[in-house]
């Protein structure tokens, strides 16, 4: 697995903690839950394989994102694709 995480310089780091960017990372499960943490993060999908935000009751897909996903602050846990791919994602935050 590769992984690599670097945090910008001035002035990008005023807006930006770090980007971090991992290949070959993989899972056994098929939805990651994430709490709410006052963060916003852009998730850049380096691969053809859409990711997806589930319904948190039934599991069913109902989001779909294919290049860029941007999250923002939640009240609740999300359900979404995990953060795995055999290919590249790049995450900032």
């Amino acid at each position: 697995m590769t992984h690599h995480y670097q945090v910008p310089s001035f002035p990008l780091s005023q807006f930006i903690a770090g980007f971090t960017y991992y290949k070959g990372f993989t899972v056994n499960h098929t939805i990651d839950r994430y709490l709410p943490n006052g963060n916003v993060e852009i998730i850049i999908n380096l691969t053809d394989e859409p990711k997806h935000i589930y319904d948190n009751q039934t599991l069913t897909a109902s989001n779909e994102y294919k290049k860029l996903w941007i999250s923002g602050v939640h009240e609740r846990f999300i359900s979404a694709s995990p953060k795995s791919s055999p290919k590249e994602r790049t995450l900032a935050s």
